[in-house]
């Protein structure tokens, strides 16, 4: 989930890296705020064109999410990489893209998109509905998702393009009115020449130029088949994230786990959950969590079955890590918080120092 670091430069570079940084759901006010630390020193526009890449990493590296809408359909999407399909987002599951404001946290331009389909979707729709389930039961406000390879997604959307320029040029091939030489007369009728031999000349063309856009249209569909990646050779991308704020209450979390399975070795290639938590009454204290231990191998070669087991193993590694984190908190609380407090005398009372001589102590320090 954490992208390679990047570099900053120029006045603004000290402030840039503390917006990977921000807290949970206070991104706008970190941003004011950087807004305020560097109105003298940078101008707003060159401050927004070196904010973006940085607020793209925060938002890839955060998984934020957003609410769809377009006509009928409506649903919850999380902005990541896995989902991003040049400059928009795709959300397989309303078969929608969309593009999503890094800095407003807004989205627009929610447009739907040619459902993919084939044997990986069928799988990654069934990991995506088995996710769903368990997120149901164990996150109250929690989103999921699943999604396929890029390369998949890629070639399926180009094979929609393509479908539609075919489209495009086949209305723009219709019959037109005879073309007119420079004096403005007719250049497809000469005197004397036969009508039948006329419309020969006029139709040969479109017989002998270019092939037809129906076969450049499944010649670009065939090759787009040809590269999209086999079930057995896929890595699917699952994202589950559970936000709860209570700015009133100066408090805000969010977990984050993101899982690659590969289907051809039954394994995950990567696990990686984080949790952030932050409590700023009275004071400014954040919680960072971390675990990258990789869930064990499924043992199933049923495709039928690998949604199940998949998500099976997904729980009983995040619960597995739960269990270890409470007791991580336990013993702070009960060991290393109270290893910082002053502690009592062995009375367990408080002295009054104004009486300190009537102390067998301050008796002896007296006689010394």
């Amino acid at each position: 989930m954490a992208s390679e670091p990047m570099q900053a430069e120029g006045a603004a570079a000290p402030c840039l890296q503390m917006l990977l940084q921000t807290p949970p759901g206070q991104l706008q006010n970190v941003l004011q705020d950087l807004k305020g630390i560097m109105a003298s020193s940078v101008s707003d526009s060159e401050l927004s064109a070196q904010l973006q890449p940085w607020l793209e990493q925060h938002s890839h590296e955060q998984l934020p999410t957003v609410s769809l809408a377009y006509g009928e359909q409506k649903g919850d999407a999380i902005v990541c990489k896995a989902a991003k399909v040049g400059d928009k987002y795709i959300d397989p599951n309303l078969s929608c893209l969309f593009t999503y404001d890094h800095a407003q946290e807004s989205v627009r331009d929610v447009h739907p998109c040619e459902r993919v389909k084939g044997p990986v979707e069928e799988v990654r729709s069934s990991i995506d509905q088995a996710l769903a389930k368990y997120v149901y039961n164990h996150y109250h406000t929690g989103i999921s998702a699943a999604y396929t390879p890029t390369a998949y997604v890629d070639m399926a959307l180009a094979a929609v393009d393509t479908s539609q320029q075919t489209e495009a040029s086949s209305t723009t091939d219709a019959p037109t009115d005879a073309p007119t030489d420079a004096s403005g007369s007719s250049t497809t009728e000469a005197p004397g020449t036969d009508d039948s031999n006329v419309e020969k000349d006029v139709e040969a063309p479109s017989h002998s130029d270019d092939p037809p856009p129906t076969e450049a249209a499944t010649s670009a569909s065939s090759q787009a088949s040809d590269k999209i990646p086999d079930v057995n050779s896929s890595v699917f991308t699952l994202h589950i994230v559970g936000n709860k704020y209570n700015l009133r209450n100066f408090w805000a979390g969010r977990w984050r786990s993101t899982y690659s399975f590969d289907v051809a070795t039954r394994s995950f290639t990567q696990a990686d959950i984080q949790i952030q938590s932050h409590y700023f009454e009275n004071g400014n204290v954040q919680m960072h969590a971390k675990q990258l231990a990789l869930p064990p191998r499924i043992d199933t070669d049923d495709l039928t079955q690998l949604p199940a087991a998949l998500v099976a193993a997904i729980e009983a590694h995040e619960q597995a890590y739960q269990g270890m984190l409470f007791n991580t908190i336990e013993m702070l609380r009960e060991k290393a918080f109270k290893a910082l407090r002053r502690t009592l005398p062995i009375t367990r009372q408080k002295i009054d120092w104004d009486k300190a001589v009537s102390y067998k102590l301050g008796a002896e320090l007296a006689n010394k």
